[in-house]
């Protein structure tokens, strides 16, 4: 799978980036067992200050409901609406 892969490319010296993280989250979220890896990408970009994509939130939530996680599913749908308010009334 993408992990593997993911895994010889940080070994190769690149850094981690939106992009890269955005595509594992992706690949981690089409499948239930992967899916404690796909959050795991997500907190790196919180934690990293990486832009994330509103299509990255999608997949989250889809990929909690997969995973039966309704908790963090609203948590991710409240802290996607809180950023895009804070976004709308220019607070960022």
């Amino acid at each position: 799978m993408g992990l593997k892969l993911y895994k010889e490319i940080v070994s190769s010296g690149m850094e981690p980036n939106p992009v890269t993280h955005s595509a594992m989250i992706y690949l981690c979220t089409r499948s239930k067992i992967y899916f404690d890896s796909a959050v795991n990408f997500y907190d790196q970009m919180k934690l990293l200050n990486f832009p994330i994509h509103l299509r990255v939130h999608n997949y989250m939530i889809q990929g909690c409901s997969k995973a039966a996680e309704l908790e963090r599913a609203w948590a991710i749908w409240n802290n996607l609406i809180d950023e895009y308010l804070t976004m709308a009334m220019g607070m960022r």
